[in-house]
């Protein structure tokens, strides 16, 4: 039988609101606290997938209204 301390994991999440899977039997580290759910590791990913937003930066939305239609031409990207 597997030891239940090692056996959970939780979601562990910062001030600027980045999260990741975390092992509960390890403390979170500086600056990081755990979220109240527990469970495997498959299913703490699965709730970070569906449940928190992506931290990538936005562009405003006075820029992004002026790019809407913009056609970018794939080309000019390639080396």
């Amino acid at each position: 039988m597997r030891n239940s301390l090692h056996a959970g994991f939780g979601i562990i999440i910062n001030d600027a609101q980045h999260c990741r899977v975390w092992p509960v039997h390890q403390a979170a580290p500086p600056g990081w606290r755990f979220t109240a759910r527990r469970g495997s590791k498959a299913a703490m990913q699965a709730c970070i997938d569906q449940q928190f937003v992506p931290t990538a930066p936005a562009l405003p939305p006075e820029l992004d209204s002026r790019y809407l239609g913009a056609q970018w031409a794939a080309a000019e990207f390639d080396d």
